[in-house]
């Protein structure tokens, strides 16, 4: 079983409810939605390609999530779902209804022998093996993870992963960012 690390986003439309649908669709196809963090309204990511200004502020939260899905095929039910809600594929940086980015995969220990085991119980992220997935567009850990301060807040403060936790699965975060 996988435990992901993910990363909610919305900037257009009822935001709350984007969320509440994707977790809906994620759970219908397996996800077990262990904690998530408070939803926490940021400022548009500054960009030196593409103008922002006039984008709406995005509504962000992280979630950690049980799922039997390998990172490829979990990347294909949130693409769908994404493209379901409103996720513009043509262009970067557009304005999006939903935005579902995997941070961090983990695979938890083998000996996990039944389902009233630790994990079951609420065990955490921290217990689990990390996992380096790279297909196509899709590289897990995020590849923006470093360089996004909300994020580190998100998995330091409210998940309590340590600097050494991030580093096992390959993230060492940018100070100042």
């Amino acid at each position: 079983m996988f435990r992901y690390i993910l990363a909610f986003g919305s900037n257009l439309g009822d935001r709350a409810a984007h969320f509440d649908v994707a977790q809906e669709r994620l759970t219908a196809a397996g996800g077990i939605f262990l904690r998530e963090t408070p939803r926490v309204v940021t400022a548009p990511l500054p960009s030196l390609e593409h103008d922002v200004s006039a984008h709406e502020a995005y509504l962000n939260m992280v979630c950690e999530v049980r799922c039997p899905l390998a990172p490829d095929i979990l990347y294909e039910a949130i693409v769908s779902i994404e493209d379901a809600l409103g996720h513009p594929r043509g262009l970067a940086w557009q304005p999006r209804a939903l935005d579902v980015d995997i941070l961090l995969c983990g695979l938890e220990p083998v000996c996990v022998p039944q389902r009233n085991d630790a994990f079951s119980r609420g065990a955490d992220f921290r217990a689990c093996l990390p996992v380096r997935f790279a297909a196509g567009t899709l590289r897990v850990p995020h590849h923006g993870l470093p360089s996004r301060a909300f994020l580190r807040d998100f998995l330091q403060r409210d998940f309590a992963l340590s600097d050494e936790t991030l580093a096992a699965h390959g993230i060492v975060f940018v100070r100042g960012a």
